[in-house]
């Protein structure tokens, strides 16, 4: 499940990313066909009483909006999951195929014009969704992962812009948004983290 490996990743940061800064508090975006969120809060992964924290993917960016793989309409993912920007370029260059984001980024990076504005947008639209997420928690730092991070430099100034405009008491300007360390091996490494988790938890149960 997609929260999962948001999890797994948020995990991962914590435990063997490589910042320049103790995280003790922050939210890992993990942008792919969908969106969900890790949340560590004091070091410690933030679960739920469902075990279903971190659906920011599905809180509702616009009434009555895009159709999302919920079966609402409107939700942050139809926005800006993977899906929706290659969907976005596929539209503006009128294309008969669904194009990889990976493809998409490549043309950004390369100075294709049509390319960048897409990315441009996904960025503006993971930043309207981040600004929902620093009311509601208020971390002081937001991880992004996903390939969406291969056109870091691209998105960044958008989701920054974003915030300014949706962010409240100049929280913008404390809370850094920076892309994962680790994005290749998240899943392997927020796994590892998981299974050494658990295996301390059982040691202090049974011993």
């Amino acid at each position: 499940a997609l929260n999962n490996d948001a999890n797994s990743a948020a995990l991962a940061e914590l435990w063997f990313g490589k910042h320049d800064r103790d995280l003790q508090n922050f939210v890992f975006v993990y942008v792919g066909n969908g969106i969900g969120c890790g949340i560590i809060i004091d070091k410690k992964l933030i679960h739920g009483a469902h075990f279903a924290s971190g659906e920011f993917g599905h809180i509702k960016l616009f009434e009555g909006g895009e159709m999302c793989s919920c079966g609402n309409h409107g939700c942050w993912e139809a926005y800006a999951a993977n899906e929706a920007t290659s969907r976005r370029y596929q539209l503006l260059q009128r294309i008969p195929d669904l194009p990889a984001l990976k493809s998409i980024i490549g043309a950004a990076l390369d100075g294709e014009t049509e390319a960048v504005s897409v990315l441009q947008k996904a960025g503006h639209y993971l930043g309207s969704g981040i600004a929902n997420i620093i009311k509601a928690l208020d971390p002081a730092v937001i991880i992004i992962g996903g390939e969406i991070t291969e056109g870091f430099d691209i998105i960044h100034p958008e989701i920054v812009q974003a915030l300014d405009r949706n962010t409240f008491f100049g929280r913008k300007k404390i809370i850094q948004v920076l892309p994962a360390s680790i994005n290749g091996q998240l899943r392997l490494s927020g796994a590892a983290a998981l299974a050494t988790r658990e295996m301390f938890n059982e040691l202090r149960i049974t011993g």
